[in-house]
């Protein structure tokens, strides 16, 4: 996950004992993830005072089963893929990395892992070949499309060739025997056209995804700020933070995103109470 915003630290985030003030008892009655943010704002101005990427490990940690089958688009250098393996001991690991580096490392790292198969290639809407835009100073922000980068001045570019595939295209290999539990999205803005080549896997399995969706990416995408919020409904999915508070309606994640992080959960529906029991003894977020 990576904040808007970039300010001085204002509290100190140790604190987790407490949960938001006047927000009501999350295993009963979940506040709105509005109201959360709100809370949390409050509490510590600065976005930047939590680590959002070790808030997303322990949320699914939270969540999933011993066991579970999962996909990591976007692997890159393997910091949840090994999670996934060593504490959630997945059964099954798809992991799509399209930087030849990045690949080559997570060849090293995971090649013998019999749990993992990898994947050289880009993930989109539709199967194909792409021209891939390399940022070679910030390889983490690398994608389909040039963004608008953190830091634009010392962005050094290249383009480079790659395959593009499908979510969908796993139903019609080995992996159709399996039954998928949770998705990873992070890939600089094209996590919609992700999502839309995965219909048929998310009606199928009804896995949990995890979105990163920020304006600086999804923006060059010509993508809207409703549009996930949009497309989870259709779905029938919930979107909430990664602490499990629910965006009850448009208007309210109109009111939230792009403020304070840009990190999600892609819940289904039916699924929401047992996830938000399950994340609601987690007050706050992990602290730097």
């Amino acid at each position: 996950m990576k904040p808007k915003r970039e300010h001085a630290v204002a509290e100190d985030q140790n604190d987790n004992a407490r949960g938001p003030a006047r927000l009501s008892d999350r295993s009963t009655d979940s506040p709105a993830g509005r109201d959360y943010l709100r809370a949390l704002t409050l509490r510590t101005p600065d976005p930047l005072a939590w680590d959002w990427e070790a808030t997303l490990e322990r949320s699914y940690l939270r969540i999933l089963p011993l066991g579970a089958n999962i996909i990591d688009v976007g692997g890159h250098s393997g910091r949840h893929t090994r999670i996934f393996l060593e504490q959630v001991h997945a059964r099954q690991l798809w992991v799509f990395e399209p930087l030849p580096r990045e690949y080559a490392y997570l060849t090293h790292l995971f090649g013998q892992s019999p749990q993992v198969t990898l994947i050289n290639a880009a993930v989109s809407e539709r199967p194909g070949r792409a021209r891939f835009v390399v940022n070679t100073h910030a390889p983490e922000e690398s994608g389909l499309r040039r963004r608008h980068y953190n830091d634009e001045r010392h962005a050094v570019l290249k383009e480079i060739d790659v395959d593009v595939t499908t979510l969908d295209a796993l139903l019609s290999t080995e992996a159709s025997q399996h039954r998928v539990d949770f998705i990873k999205i992070d890939v600089e803005g094209a996590e919609l056209d992700v999502l839309g080549g995965a219909r048929a896997l998310a009606a199928r399995d009804r896995p949990v995804f995890s979105v990163e969706f920020g304006s600086p990416s999804y923006s060059v995408y010509g993508r809207q700020p409703a549009d996930l919020f949009v497309l989870a409904s259709a779905w029938g999915y919930a979107l909430t933070d990664l602490l499990g508070h629910p965006f009850r309606n448009l208007a309210d994640w109109l009111a939230s995103v792009d403020t304070y992080y840009w990190d999600y959960l892609m819940v289904p529906s039916e699924r929401l109470p047992q996830i938000t029991i399950a994340l609601s003894v987690d007050a706050w977020p992990v602290g730097q």
